[in-house]
Order: C-alpha cells, then sequence, then structure tokens
C-alpha cells in the first residue's frame, strides 16, 4: 500500500491523491467516479471499492504493462484479449498512439464501462466477445471474486446469455493488418484453449506475448501455452507477479 500511496499522491497530488484513496478504496458503494491522469487524454471511470480499483492501481498507477523494450518499439497493432474496462488498452493507446487497440470483453457490464472509458480513442476498436480457438458459442461463468472474475465456456447451440467466441487469427484478419505488435491476454482460463489449437495461423506474426495463466481456473494453461510457443522462438524477457512477456526473435 505504501508504493500505491505515493503513486496516488505523485500521479494526482496531495489533497486529490487523498481523497481518491479515500473515496476509490474505503467508500462502500459502486458508484461510478471519474479521473483524470495528466498523460491520458481522456477522463475515465472507475467503479468505486470494486476490482476496478485494483486493476486500475496495477495497469494505469503502477504500470505493470511497461517494460523498458517498449521505450523503442513503435507497434502499428495491439489486440488486448480481456480488455475488463478497458484500463489495459488506455494504456497501450496513450502509450502508443500510432497503434490501433483491439478490446476484446466478453462480460456485459465490464464492457459498458469499457465503451465509455474509450469512446473517446479513435485508435481503440472495442469488440464484445470471448476469444476462443474456433468459432463457437460461449457462456460466461461468474467466478464471485469481483468484476474481474468472470471466465467463459463453451456451449453447444446458441443458448439464452450466449455470446458469439472470435479468434485472434478473425481479428487480424479482419483488421486488415500482417502480424500483431503485442498480443495481451488476461482470459481466466481461456488460453488453455487459444493455444490449444489454430494459433499456427497468428502466432508465427506476433512479435510480443505479454500473458497471465490461469492453471487455478482450468488447469493446464500453463503446460498448454509453453507446448504451442517451443517452435517460435519466444524468449521469455519479463515476469512480475501476474504477467508473463515474451519476445519473438527477428
Amino acid at each position: 500500500m505504501a508504493v500505491k500511496f505515493s503513486k496516488y499522491l505523485s500521479t494526482f497530488g496531495f489533497l486529490r491523491g487523498i481523497y481518491l484513496i479515500f473515496r476509490l478504496r474505503l467508500l462502500p458503494g459502486n458508484d461510478l467516479i471519474q479521473v483524470s491522469i495528466p498523460k491520458y487524454k481522456h477522463p475515465f471511470v472507475i467503479r468505486g471499492n470494486t476490482t476496478d480499483v485494483y486493476i486500475f492501481e496495477k495497469v494505469l498507477l503502477l504500470e505493470d504493462y511497461h517494460v523498458p523494450y517498449f521505450d523503442n518499439f513503435s507497434p502499428k497493432f495491439i489486440i488486448d484479449g480481456g480488455a475488463y474496462v478497458g484500463y489495459s488498452s488506455l494504456f497501450f493507446a496513450n502509450k502508443f498512439p500510432d497503434a490501433l487497440v483491439v478490446a476484446v470483453e466478453p462480460e456485459e457490464s465490464n464492457f459498458a464501462i469499457l465503451e465509455k472509458n474509450t469512446t473517446g480513442y479513435d485508435n481503440i476498436k472495442r469488440i464484445k466477445a470471448g476469444i476462443w480457438n474456433k468459432n463457437t458459442f460461449l457462456k460466461i461463468v461468474d467466478l464471485s471474486v469481483g468484476h474481474y472474475g468472470f471466465m467463459v465456456k463453451e456451449v453447444v447451440t446458441n443458448e439464452s446469455g450466449s455470446l458469439k467466441a472470435v479468434t485472434i487469427g478473425e481479428i487480424l484478419k479482419g483488421c486488415n493488418f500482417e502480424k500483431i505488435d503485442i498480443l495481451k491476454l488476461d482470459t481466466e482460463g481461456a488460453e488453455k484453449e487459444i493455444f490449444s489449437s489454430s494459433f499456427q495461423d497468428w502466432l508465427g506474426k506476433t512479435k510480443i506475448i505479454i500473458i497471465e495463466l490461469h492453471d487455478f481456473n482450468r488447469e493446464g494453461c500453463t503446460t498448454t501455452f509453453y507446448s504451442a510457443i517451443k517452435n517460435y522462438h519466444f524468449t521469455e524477457i519479463h515476469r512480475d507477479e501476474e504477467n508473463r512477456f515474451f519476445l519473438r526473435d527477428g
């Protein structure tokens, strides 16, 4: 908390920083609180006293998705898989204003906040879908750990409450790009399916992967992922408590 406290003060100033810590973390409720960070083009909203606060601090205050390699990198196409309410998309869109960021989020309430947070950005494209390895239908599963704890499972038909799956290959083709500069995946276990088949269409066209592996949600995510990338010349360049960063040679 001490590091986060200092980041609030350095980012927002003393009075505003203290107010936001109190308002976001301590007051009950699910109210939308508007926040502005000087280096970001537009204000965004946070649902107070929810998992939004943790993700906001992690992604926008502490910048957990930044690595030194990015300082001399000029990506053109970024896929933000499991975009939640858009904080990671905002980070990429402001860090790399010349890149198109495709924000993919399946859960309806999160997607509504994502739309609100990213509407002012011409370089963010939003897709309400779950990323999978084939054309199918998915259903949301609530893990009861907050707004960021939704995973998806495959269903046989387009039943009530289901949504369409999208593959990474389809996103790449649909956006008319030949390669993926950054693929960020935080998909609560769907990475097992994503890297189990059909990855041959796009994995060799991907420069950087940022991934959180969720074996505690779906056993075998880590094994499946490393098995898929082993012949594609990826080097792990960074790892923090949650994310692993991989750079493809060449």
